[in-house]
């Protein structure tokens, strides 16, 4: 088989089509998510248009602490934690365990666990 050149290129994430990047999107979990928006608009709105599938949500206020959820993604995994915190006006800081942290500007704690609560429900 001589003679048959296979150029290799690096693939960039713009040069995937957007059902793939879709499903790349649909495979990260909610901190990634909330990266991913803050990369880009077109990001930003696949991030907000992929289903994010959780069939189990605890909400839990503590006081003066801000908002806790504890979710899993399906009956048999493990639980993940996310913590908000308020850390100054309209600021919030989302904490999950091995994560980076992760600040979401204009909203406070329960607006931010709030829109995530109702995504998850939306989306079923």
């Amino acid at each position: 088989m001589a003679g048959i050149g296979i150029e290799s290129r690096v693939t960039e994430w713009s040069d995937l089509p957007i059902e793939l990047q879709s499903m790349i999107v649909d495979l990260c979990d909610y901190s990634t998510r909330c990266r991913l928006r803050a990369a880009s608009f077109s990001l930003k709105h696949l991030a907000d248009t992929a289903k994010l599938f959780i069939p189990s949500v605890k909400i839990c206020e503590k006081r003066k602490k801000g908002i806790q959820l504890t979710f899993t993604f399906s009956s048999d995994a493990k639980e993940y934690l996310l913590k908000y915190y308020s850390i100054g006006y309209c600021q919030t800081r989302i904490k999950q365990l091995g994560k980076q942290t992760v600040i979401v500007d204009g909203k406070n704690p329960d607006e931010v666990a709030s829109d995530f609560f109702k995504r998850c429900c939306v989306q079923v």
